[in-house]
C-alpha cells in the first residue's frame, strides 16, 4: 500500500507561525501526493520525498506556491492543480518533457530546472514575471508567449536550433532586466512566413525566429465569423496586386545594390559579423589582434562543451635573434558548429578580461587573432606539463611528493588572492583549470563566462558542478567565497588523485551521477574525501574551505599568506606546521 500525503490542516502546523503567509517544507518521504492543506494560503514545499504520483489538489485548497525539489521520479500526467497557484518550482524531478497538467496562464512565477527536458512549446505564459529553466538540454523554445513586465528569463547553458516568439513576446524579452540564453542559431529552422530578426538585450544580440502574428489562439466573435464573400475575393485581389508592386520595388532595389557593391572597395577590415549573420564587435581587440598568418594549429590537447584548446606555435619578432622566434602557444577556439554570436562574444569578453591580468599566478593571454570572427582565436602562453587533474591521473602519492603540491597550492592561492583584490570572481575552480609547467610553476586559465552547464556533463563526471557551492546550486548567488570552496574541492583531489565524490555510491552501489550529487551538496548530506595520509593541516584548511555557510570560509589573503605562508617557511627550513588555526 503506497504512502500518502493527505489532508493537512491548520492543526499540523504549529498555531504560532501567522498562517497567511506560511511556507511549509515537508521532507518526510511518500510516494503519492493527494491533497492539499485547506483553509490557508500556504507555500508549499517537498524535499527529497521521493513522491512519484501526484492527484487532485484543486480541491478546497488556498495554496499558492508549491515547490517539488529532489523528487526525481515525479509523475504529473494524473495531476489537477488549486485554481490559486502563481507559483510552482519543478527542481531536480527528472522531468523529460514540460506537464501538460500544469495551469500555465495564471503562473506568475515558473521554474522549471534540471531536468531533461528538450523542448518549451506552447506555452501561454501572459501573466508571469520570471522564468528558469537552467540546467536543463533545451533546444526549442517555440509559441511560448509572454506579455507582462518580464523580470528574469533564464535558460543558462541552453542551446537553442529552434527559438520562434511573436513580436510583442521579442519586446518583452528585449526589456526583462534578467536574460540569459547558452547559444542561438535558428538559421535551418526558421521558415517563411516566420523572419529571423535580432533580440537585443543589453550589450548581448541573438538573432531569433518571430511570426508576423500573435502566436496566441484567441477565440473569435460570432461577428467577426460572417465576413461577406465581397469582402474576401476582394482582400484576395488586393493581396496579389500589392505582392506585384513588392516584386517590381524588390527587382528595381536589387539592380541598385549590385551596382553599388562593385564599386566598393573589398580591403580588409575588423568584421562585425559572423558566418550566421549576428552581430559581434571585435574593435575592443585591435590593440592586442596577432597576425592570423603567425599562428599555426598543431593538434587539440582539450575540449569541452563550447570550446577547443590547441597546442600550436606563434612566430614572434624576437630582439635578441634575427628575423622570428617560434614560441609554442595554447590557442582556445570556439568549438566548431558553436560559432554564433553569443560563443564569439563570450569569448571576447574572456580576452579582454584575461589581456588585462599581469600575475605570476594567471596563465597570460598574448592576444587573439582572426580572419573573420567565427575564427576569432584566444592565443596563450604554453605550460608544458598540462592540467593539474592529468597530472594526478599520471602520478600517485608517492611520486607526488606532498612538497611539490604545496608549491600548487600556495600559487593557486595566491591567484586568488590578486582575483579576489580586483573583485574578480574565477566562478570555475577545478583541476582542469589549474595548469602545471616545468619552470613557471602553477597558474591558474580558464576565465569563460559560458560554463558546461549540460545535462551531458552532469552525468558522466566531469562538469563543473562537483566543484561548486551549495549557494550556487540552490540560488546561483556568486560571491568570492564560492571560489574559496571550489579550493577547497581541488585540496580533496589533491589528497586522494581523483575527482571529488568518485567513491561515492548509491544504494544499488553504483558510482552517484552528478545530479544526485548536487542535490546532497545543496542539503549538506554529502562531504568530498580527504585521504588519511595527507597532512593534518591539508584536511582542516580544506573541511575550512568548504563550510556550508559562505561566511564562514576563509578569504583567499587568510589561505595564502597565513596558512599557506607559513607552511611554506617551515617546508623550506625542514619544520611541520601544524593545522590552520582560523
Amino acid at each position: 500500500m503506497p504512502q500518502e500525503i493527505a489532508g493537512y490542516t491548520t492543526r499540523n502546523v504549529s498555531t504560532a507561525v501567522d498562517m497567511r503567509s506560511l511556507y511549509l517544507t515537508i521532507t518526510e518521504p511518500a510516494e503519492h501526493l493527494a491533497q492539499l492543506p485547506a483553509g490557508v494560503s500556504l507555500q508549499m514545499g517537498f524535499t527529497h520525498t521521493n513522491i512519484s504520483t501526484v492527484g487532485d489538489l484543486s480541491k478546497d485548497t488556498n495554496v499558492q506556491t508549491l515547490d517539488f525539489e529532489d523528487n526525481m521520479h515525479l509523475d504529473l500526467s494524473q495531476a489537477a492543480f488549486p485554481k490559486t497557484l502563481t507559483a510552482i518550482k519543478l527542481k531536480f524531478c527528472g522531468l523529460k518533457a514540460m506537464p501538460s497538467t500544469i495551469p500555465y496562464g495564471q503562473l506568475a512565477s515558473l521554474r522549471v530546472m534540471f531536468n531533461d527536458i528538450t523542448t518549451v512549446e506552447n506555452l501561454d505564459l501572459r501573466n508571469a514575471t520570471e522564468m528558469f529553466f537552467f540546467g536543463n538540454p533545451i533546444k526549442t523554445i517555440s509559441n511560448v508567449t509572454l506579455r507582462s513586465n518580464v523580470t528574469a528569463f533564464d535558460c543558462q547553458g541552453c542551446d537553442l536550433t529552434t527559438f520562434l516568439i511573436d513580436t510583442e513576446t521579442l519586446h518583452v524579452l528585449e526589456q526583462a532586466p534578467h536574460f540569459m540564453v547558452g547559444s542561438v542559431n535558428v538559421s535551418t529552422t526558421c521558415a517563411l512566413p516566420n523572419k529571423p530578426a535580432p533580440l537585443k538585450n543589453g550589450n548581448m544580440t541573438y538573432i531569433v525566429c518571430v511570426s508576423p502574428g500573435s502566436l496566441l489562439s484567441e477565440p473569435k466573435s460570432l461577428s467577426d465569423t460572417k465576413t461577406s464573400t465581397a469582402t474576401i475575393v476582394g482582400a484576395i485581389i488586393g493581396a496579389v496586386v500589392a505582392v506585384a508592386i513588392a516584386g517590381m520595388l524588390y527587382m528595381k532595389c536589387a539592380a541598385r545594390r549590385s551596382k553599388e557593391a562593385m564599386g566598393q572597395s573589398t580591403a580588409p577590415t575588423v568584421s562585425t559579423t559572423t558566418q550566421g549573420g549576428a552581430s559581434v564587435d571585435l574593435s575592443a581587440l585591435a590593440l592586442i589582434r596577432l597576425d592570423d598568418r603567425d599562428i599555426a594549429l598543431s593538434r587539440v590537447i582539450a575540449e569541452g562543451a563550447y570550446g577547443q584548446v590547441w597546442q600550436g606555435t606563434y612566430r614572434a619578432s624576437s630582439v635578441t635573434q634575427r628575423g622570428y622566434l617560434e614560441k609554442a602557444v595554447a590557442i582556445k577556439v570556439c568549438l566548431p558548429g558553436k560559432t554564433g554570436s553569443t560563443a564569439i562574444a563570450q569569448l571576447v569578453e574572456e580576452i579582454l578580461l584575461t589581456s588585462q591580468l599581469e600575475s605570476p599566478c594567471i596563465v597570460k593571454t598574448l592576444g587573439a587573432s582572426w580572419r573573420i570572427p567565427s575564427e576569432l582565436q584566444m592565443v596563450l602562453e604554453w605550460m608544458d606539463r598540462g592540467d593539474l587533474k592529468s597530472v594526478l591521473d599520471a602520478t600517485t602519492p608517492a611520486t607526488f611528493s606532498w612538497r611539490e603540491k604545496a608549491e600548487c597550492i600556495a600559487a593557486m592561492a595566491d591567484g586568488l588572492v590578486y582575483l579576489h583584490s580586483l573583485d574578480i570572481i574565477h566562478r570555475d575552480i577545478k583541476s582542469r583549470n589549474v595548469l602545471l609547467d616545468s619552470t613557471k610553476g602553477t597558474k591558474l586559465t580558464d576565465f569563460g563566462v559560458s560554463r558546461e552547464a549540460t545535462t551531458e556533463t552532469m552525468t558522466i563526471g566531469v562538469g563543473t558542478y562537483r566543484w561548486m557551492a551549495p549557494e550556487i546550486l540552490a540560488d546561483n548567488h556568486y560571491t568570492t567565497a564560492a571560489d574559496i570552496y571550489s579550493f577547497g574541492m581541488v585540496l580533496s583531489e589533491l589528497t586522494t588523485h581523483h575527482i571529488p565524490y568518485v567513491d561515492q555510491v548509491n544504494d544499488k552501489g553504483h558510482a552517484l551521477i552528478d545530479t544526485a550529487i548536487m542535490s546532497r551538496v545543496i542539503n549538506g548530506s554529502i562531504k568530498p574525501t580527504f585521504a588519511s595520509s595527507c597532512p593534518a593541516w591539508i584536511r582542516q584548511l580544506g573541511i575550512d574551505c568548504i563550510a556550508p555557510s559562505p561566511e564562514d570560509r576563509p578569504s583567499a589573503m587568510k589561505v595564502a599568506y597565513i596558512g599557506l605562508g607559513d607552511y611554506h617557511c617551515n617546508l623550506q627550513s625542514g619544520t611541520t606546521k601544524k593545522p590552520l588555526q582560523e
